[in-house]
């Protein structure tokens, strides 16, 4: 579930501290590691950081625009 603002091709993120996963869009004109937030989401099941115990979790810093 996602906030109404979320469109085709966004990309979900866990963000290091925080409680619930946030969509994000790739900003145009700029590489992939920039990204403008877009909203809070639920995914059952990775709620609270348990997504980063998931087989192929790799963090990366990203700028948010």
């Amino acid at each position: 579930m996602c906030t109404n603002n979320a469109k085709a091709g966004d990309l979900v993120y866990i963000l290091h501290g925080m409680h619930t996963p946030y969509t994000m869009r790739r900003t145009a004109g700029r590489d992939d590691e920039h990204l403008r937030l877009v909203g809070q989401c639920y995914i059952h099941g990775i709620m609270d950081g348990e997504a980063l115990t998931l087989p192929g979790y790799e963090p990366r810093d990203i700028y948010i625009c």
